[in-house]
């Protein structure tokens, strides 16, 4: 009850606050320079008031952001500088050797648009002189000294250490210290229990012997839940007991492995880390304990922001958050414990585990005081007329509300916290109020797991975004009027600068048309201005709002009104729709809407053809023939056509409001003639039928929108057209290498009529060599086959007669090769004799072989001949009877084999004759021959009456002589002879 009355005093205070500060208007700020750099100033004095501290560590924290500056000493201005720092509210905080720190929790707004100087130095207060000696002894339970324990002086009051020093090996040390300061004397070792001892105030050098207990270890891993070791953690303990002094309350461990040197007590603790949600517990410590810590994952707190534009020199921006419970406050101490309940029961309670009424309210106090998240928009947004050298940024001038929910109550509650601001601004540098573009520059950072942001801006009415641009695909911009900017989850951390592009809103420009084509067509007058459409119905119709735009570049809506009582709302620019019945004279409209909700209307008048045309086909001077229902002609006879009272109906039969738009005419397979219905002086069509048969003429009438029909009519060609003759041939292995005595296949299938099939066609084979012709009709003699019985060169003539008696004939040669043949050649020639006699009979032996490709088989003989040197004298016989070497008789002659035959002569006179031997056979291609030579000695008996003779004419001649001298004695006178014949006898004979 109490509890609860606490509460309502503390809302009621809040309430006063927040009420306040509702109308605490910040002061005005002169506008600087855009290129000027502004500074944060900080004087610093000891407390003697007339020595300025050069040696101090000056830290600015912005409170919100937890953005942390540290200001140089600048000895031209005597005091601390942070250069260029941007706006925000800063908590200060001065440290220095030597002195008491100094800490500014309020601290002070910084705009960025002036200079701030501090207005009243800091005050650091130094120590006393280090006069006095304490000798300090450590040891532990046991009596054994601790080495290397942390001794110190700690000022409770202060919450600050003194000075300090380690214990050496026998856990000795000296600390030198002021006189005056009531002060506690700490020691701390690892595994034991701090030591705290109050000295009271000194006044003199003194020895203390302390004696370190063991201490309650409390450690463990931090887990992630989900698996894996918890990473940055950090995790506190701090005793709930007020009576203990206050640096023995407060533990810290920072790791993945946290280890505290606790005491037996009741305590709180906390641990936090990357990505995880934190562990806030009670925990009762009687001993040491190694905890099983298993973290959540990280619940994300999330803020919207939202710049709502009155003008473009006022905006405000309000900010809408959720805390989750380890969101802390980055302009208060503990910021890294881990849990807003905690730090704030720490830094502005008494550590006790709840946050009090009075607590909470402290801490709402604080807020108010530090104003809104943003102090200027400098780091958020700046906004110029399109011109940079105009850009400016926006600075807090009015605090409207700032509520943060009530958290009273234990400290390990994990409930969410909310938090909303709103704050009005008004820019640094006017801007002009009525420019067509503005543009906007905004720096978000990416979402963490611990966070997510979104962003909302509601433009100055009348305006909305034309475009944007993003240094990366990490933040996400949507909208036009109210602009949503969502920076995305990213692994790490960071921020980027968006560029949003902004215009004065125009009315749309609208443009409307049916997509021409087949089923579509646009009827335009001599200048190409529309009349109207006609459309096909039943089919589906483009519409196109294709030239329609919006000034401002951003998307339109496009809603048609089909005439048919049908309407559609897109966002394509093109659509389709369907009519199911004749029309004529729609009016068709099309609106488009812009983002901002303006309208643009156009409309175009529009016909729906439901009908095909009436055809009608004529042929100029021509009868049709009863019996054939068809116009017959001769092949390369012309005829005229016209389509003459061809008619296209709308909507109804007969009501002739359609348009004929072109007539094709088909002459059988022809290449299509076309005609537009428009081109009425070349309405009559000639065309000479180049081809016999039935020839189908087709007048097909298209209308606008590609209704047809056709009218036929058959023209009967009489055919005067030879087959167009083809052969070709080939071997039984389909090579062109043809054989005697092998078949040679004629192929004239690729022959054709204009007419008729290859089955009505009528071939006439005529092979070259003789042999009696091949004819007859159909596929079968297309394809024939014949075998020359010699090798040669032979034409062969193929006539081919369609059924109307037309002919063609195709010649060929062709060139048969000589198959396989017998070769007989005579090897040698020998006679027995060596040398014949005349009258005498000589043998005549004649080897020879068959150096051929195939046995000779048949008429195997060979021919003896008598030559004078080269001409022949006579044939002396033939060999006709032959013999293998082992005496075999020869049939037939084998390829490589060799045989005789012998022939009987009887020269008829002496002499040196040349006989030649003439080899041949059946199938051999020519004969061969070989020559030798043989002598004819005289006959025998010749010789003989040769020596008879001559004996006789030497014995009777002188027998003779001698007689008749004798008989001359005996017949008395002798007679004389002339002179002139005894001259002669004595001559010698020659």
């Amino acid at each position: 009850m109490i509890d609860n009355m606490k509460e309502r005093v503390a809302a009621i205070l809040l309430t006063a606050i927040l009420l306040f500060s509702a109308t605490f208007v910040v002061p005005a700020v002169s506008v600087a320079a855009a290129s000027e750099t502004r500074n944060i100033e900080i004087p610093v004095l000891d407390n003697t008031l007339n020595d300025v501290v050069t040696t101090a560590t000056v830290r600015l924290t912005e409170v919100h952001t937890g953005t942390v500056l540290t200001a140089s000493y600048d000895s031209s201005i005597s005091a601390y500088r942070a250069a260029n720092a941007p706006s925000g509210y800063y908590r200060l905080d001065v440290t220095a050797s030597g002195y008491y720190s100094f800490k500014d929790v309020i601290g002070f707004e910084f705009t960025g648009l002036d200079n701030y100087t501090r207005p009243t130095p800091v005050i650091l207060t130094k120590f006393g002189e280090m006069q006095y000696t304490y000798s300090v002894n450590v040891k532990n339970s046991g009596g054994n000294p601790v080495v290397s324990a942390t001794v110190k002086f700690y000022d409770r009051n202060a919450r600050q250490e003194i000075t300090a020093n380690t214990t050496d090996a026998m856990g000795h040390t000296n600390l030198k210290i002021f006189g005056g300061v009531d002060l506690d004397l700490v020691v701390t070792a690892m595994g034991y229990e701090m030591s705290v001892t109050d000295v009271g105030v000194i006044s003199g050098s003194a020895t203390v012997n302390v004696t370190l207990n063991a201490s309650s270890v409390v450690s463990g891993f931090a887990y992630k839940q989900g698996g894996g070791i918890a990473s940055n953690v950090v995790a506190y303990m701090y005793n709930i007991d007020p009576a203990i002094p206050w640096e023995k309350r407060v533990l810290k461990s920072t790791g993945s492995f946290i280890r505290f040197d606790a005491y037996p007590g009741t305590w709180i603790l906390v641990i936090d880390g990357s990505d995880v949600s934190p562990m806030v517990m009670n925990k009762t410590i009687t001993g040491s304990e190694l905890l099983s810590l298993s973290l959540l994952p990280q619940t994300a707190s999330s803020e919207n922001i939202t710049l709502t534009f009155d003008s473009w020199n006022d905006l405000d921006l309000t900010i809408e958050a959720i805390w989750a419970a380890d969101k802390t406050y980055l302009g208060l101490d503990f910021s890294d414990i881990g849990s807003l309940r905690a730090q704030v029961d720490l830094a502005l309670g008494n550590g006790d585990g709840l946050v009090s009424v009075s607590e909470w309210s402290a801490f709402a106090s604080l807020l108010s005081t530090h104003g809104p998240d943003y102090v200027t928009t400098s780091g958020l947004l700046h906004v110029d007329d399109a011109n940079p050298s105009n850009r400016t940024q926006y600075a807090n001038r009015l605090v409207n509300s700032q509520l943060i929910s009530s958290f009273v109550g234990p400290v390990t509650s994990m409930t969410n916290i909310t938090y909303s601001s709103d704050a009005s601004y008004t820019t640094q540098v006017s801007l002009p109020l009525d420019d067509d573009a503005y543009s906007a520059q905004m720096v978000v950072k990416y979402d963490s797991a611990s966070m997510s942001r979104v962003f909302k801006i509601d433009l100055v009415d009348g305006y909305e975004l034309v475009g944007n641009t993003t240094l990366t695909s990490k933040v996400k911009v949507r909208g036009y009027e109210n602009v949503t900017v969502d920076p995305l989850l990213s692994s790490t951390s960071g921020s980027e600068t968006i560029t949003l592009s902004i215009q004065k809103s125009k009315t749309p420009i609208v443009k409307a048309q049916v997509e021409t084509g087949v089923y579509a067509y646009a009827k335009r007058n001599k200048t190409n201005v529309l009349l109207y459409y006609v459309v096909k119905n039943g089919t589906a119709i483009t519409f196109s709002g294709a030239g329609s735009s919006d000034p401002n570049g951003n998307p339109l809506t496009y809603i048609w009104d089909f005439g048919d009582s049908s309407t559609l709302t897109t966002s394509n620019v093109t659509c389709t729709h369907n009519y199911t019945a004749g029309a004529r004279n729609l009016t068709v409209s099309l609106t488009v809407r812009d983002v901002t909700m303006r309208t643009n209307t156009t409309t175009f008048v529009l016909s729906v053809d439901s009908l095909a045309p009436r055809v009608k086909l004529n042929v100029y001077n021509m009868t049709m023939a009863a019996q054939t229902g068809s116009i017959v002609i001769n092949q390369g006879d012309t005829l005229k056509f016209n389509p003459n009272g061809t008619v296209d109906d709308l909507m109804a039969v007969n009501d002739g409001l359609g348009e004929i738009l072109y007539y094709e005419w088909r002459f059988g397979n022809e290449t299509p003639v076309t005609v537009l219905a428009s081109d009425t002086k070349n309405m009559t069509v000639t065309h000479k039928f180049e081809t016999a048969g039935d020839i189908k003429v087709v007048l097909n009438a298209t209308d606008l929108v590609g209704n047809w029909k056709n009218a036929t009519v058959t023209i009967r060609v009489n055919d005067k057209t030879g087959p167009d003759v083809q052969m070709k041939f080939m071997n039984g292995t389909w090579g062109t290498s043809l054989m005697e005595r092998k078949p040679v296949y004629f192929d004239a299938s690729k022959t054709t009529d204009n007419m008729d099939s290859i089955d009505d066609l009528n071939f006439t084979w005529d092979f070259g060599d003789g042999t009696a012709k091949v004819s007859g009709k159909g596929a079968s003699f297309a394809n024939v086959s014949h075998t020359y019985s010699s090798y040669g060169k032979y034409d062969v003539v193929l006539n081919v007669t369609d059924s109307a008696g037309n002919y063609n004939t195709l010649t060929r040669t062709i060139y048969i090769g000589a198959g396989p043949r017998p070769n007989l050649e005579v090897l040698n020639i020998t006679f027995d004799p060596e040398v014949f006699e005349e009258g005498a009979e000589g043998k005549i032996t004649v080897w020879f072989t068959n150096s051929g490709s195939a046995p000779a088989k048949s008429n195997i003989t060979i021919e003896i001949w008598l030559y004078s040197g080269t001409e022949a004298q006579k044939k002396l016989g033939t060999i006709t009877t032959f013999k293998y070497a082992n005496g075999t008789t020869v049939t037939q002659l084998g390829i490589e084999e060799e045989a005789y035959g012998v022939f009987s002569w009887v020269p008829d006179a002496r002499g040196n004759y040349t006989i030649r031997a003439i080899a041949n056979c059946t199938d051999q291609k020519q004969s061969n021959w070989k020559s030798d030579t043989i002598g004819v000695n005289e006959a025998g008996w010749k010789k003989v009456a040769l020596y008879v003779g001559i004996i006789v004419i030497l014995i009777v001649i002188p027998l003779i002589i001698v007689a008749r001298r004798r008989i001359a004695t005996m017949g008395g006178l002798r007679r004389e002879r002339p002179e002139k014949e005894k001259k002669k006898e004595k001559e010698p004979k020659e």
